[in-house]
């Protein structure tokens, strides 16, 4: 699978709609404790702040490349985060309510 070319990895609305199903079929509360929530998540901030005041292609090595996406929530693509942050913060919003009330 050419995750590049997948529509629905960037729809958000529909995963805003079904995150209580993700939570409940992937067990996430589960596994929570062999899931590192922090790290690749303050990597991805610090490689997005120096990729918006850089004109340089180098920046550091993609957070994915450092951090397996299967330990570490929020270890994504920077085109995906760029993505992401372009959708309505009220829907990202909405979405950790339900993951909240979950795990």
């Amino acid at each position: 699978m050419d995750v590049t070319k997948q529509k629905h990895l960037v729809d958000f609305k529909f995963h805003a709609n079904n995150a209580v199903s993700f939570v409940q079929k992937l067990k996430l509360d589960q596994v929570q404790h062999l899931l590192d929530l922090t790290t690749a998540t303050e990597y991805q901030k610090t490689v997005m702040k120096k990729s918006k005041k850089s004109k340089h292609t180098n920046i550091g090595d993609p957070t994915i490349c450092l951090y397996p996406p299967g330990k570490y929530v929020g270890s994504v693509s920077e085109k995906f985060t760029t993505d992401l942050e372009k959708v309505n913060t009220c829907t990202t919003f909405v979405i950790r309510i339900q993951l909240i009330n979950i795990i």
